[in-house]
């Protein structure tokens, strides 16, 4: 089975970060993003070197979703996911910034309170929340450039390999990390509230999917 629908000489393996520069990009700018996310709510809880890992590994299982596209639409999948986690973490820096918490889904169904969020939003945000959009603006010409630079296409089965073994790398992390967090979380009646506390110790992306999961789980139960 090939990866590439034409051969690649052992000359040309220093070019080959070209033939995946959109998921690299993506997989560093994102998870840079969400590490500066952390680190600026919680300046002093987050720890960097703990949270690092559980945040790429998340990020690394939507990079690997990107390979199921070909190459023009794996660019406009990582643009759009990228515009996506931008919003969540404006809307969290945000919300953070009215209530000392992370914002879930549980406060957005609160009719009550998500009419309080809107009308707090505009008077707390600040034009260096904007920030998270830097990287969408510069990659427009990044992205035109690497237009140009001819890449050899992947076959579908040498795309499917790739996601198959980037996402279940990913899966296998994250889920490693999720299972030794759910042994350390902190009794109720601390001070750090639960979505503070995960947010520090899995990051952003790890957290919203896990209250995604939770309300799930309880909308089935009930």
């Amino acid at each position: 089975m090939e990866l590439y629908n034409s051969n690649v000489g052992p000359d040309k393996i220093s070019l080959q970060w070209i033939e995946h520069w959109d998921v690299l990009s993506f997989l560093v700018i994102v998870s840079a993003k969400v590490l500066y996310y952390g680190k600026q709510i919680s300046p002093e809880r987050f720890d960097m070197r703990l949270v690092q890992a559980p945040v790429i590994a998340s990020v690394l299982t939507i990079a690997a979703t990107s390979y199921l596209f070909k190459e023009k639409g794996r660019i406009k999948f990582l643009y759009i996911v990228n515009i996506v986690i931008s919003l969540i973490l404006i809307s969290d820096t945000v919300y953070f910034r009215n209530f000392m918490d992370v914002i879930s889904i549980g406060a957005l169904r609160n009719g009550f309170l998500f009419k309080n969020i809107l009308n707090n939003t505009f008077k707390v945000i600040e034009p260096f929340d904007f920030i998270y959009f830097l990287d969408l603006i510069l990659l427009i010409p990044l992205i035109k450039i690497m237009k140009t630079v001819r890449r050899k296409p992947l076959s579908f089965n040498g795309r499917l390999v790739i996601f198959s073994v980037i996402f279940c790398l990913g899966i296998t992390l994250d889920g490693k990390f999720i299972y030794k967090f759910s042994g350390t979380q902190p009794h109720p009646s601390t001070k750090i509230s639960s979505s503070m506390y995960l947010t520090n110790s899995l990051g952003s992306i790890n957290y919203h999917v896990l209250d995604i999961y939770n309300l799930l789980v309880d909308t089935i139960v009930n």
